[in-house]
C-alpha cells in the first residue's frame, strides 16, 4: 500500500490527497493541475516563528480567491499575496504610492476591497 500525500493548489488552496501528483483541472478554479505542490508537514519549533505580514490592509473575497495585504512602507505600498486555504505561502507581488492607497481607503468597504483586489489582480494577470 502506498502512503497518501497532500497536494494543494497553488492559485485557490483546493487540498487533494492522493498517491501520486494528480494530473487534469482543479475542480474549484479550472487552473492546469500541474501547478499543483505537495503539502509537506514541518514541525514548527519555538525558535522559528511563523512567517506573516504584520499589519497592514488584508482583503480576502471570497475563499476560492488568494488574500491579499496591502502593507505601507515609507510612500509607497507594498502588495502580497497569501496563497491556499491554510495560508502556507505569502509572496510579494507589487507596489502602490501611498497617495492612490489612501484615496482608496476613503471608500466605503464593498467598493474599497473590490478595488484593491482588483489592482492587486493585474499585479497577477488575471
Amino acid at each position: 500500500m502506498t502512503k497518501l500525500k497532500e497536494y494543494r493548489c497553488k492559485r485557490c488552496g483546493y487540498t487533494i490527497i492522493a498517491d501520486s501528483k494528480p494530473y487534469g483541472y482543479c475542480p474549484v478554479c479550472g487552473t492546469d493541475m500541474s501547478i499543483f505542490y505537495e503539502l509537506v508537514k514541518k514541525k514548527e519549533t519555538k525558535s522559528q516563528p511563523k512567517k506573516s505580514v504584520k499589519g497592514g490592509y488584508r482583503v480576502h473575497l471570497h475563499w476560492t480567491d488568494p488574500t491579499f495585504y496591502f502593507r505601507k512602507y515609507k510612500d509607497k505600498v507594498i502588495i502580497y499575496i497569501e496563497y491556499g486555504l491554510q495560508h502556507s505561502k505569502k509572496e510579494r507581488i507589487g507596489e502602490i504610492p501611498y497617495s492612490r492607497y489612501e484615496k482608496i481607503m476613503k471608500l466605503e468597504k464593498n467598493k474599497r476591497d473590490s478595488m484593491l483586489a482588483d489592482i492587486a489582480g493585474k499585479f497577477l494577470k488575471w
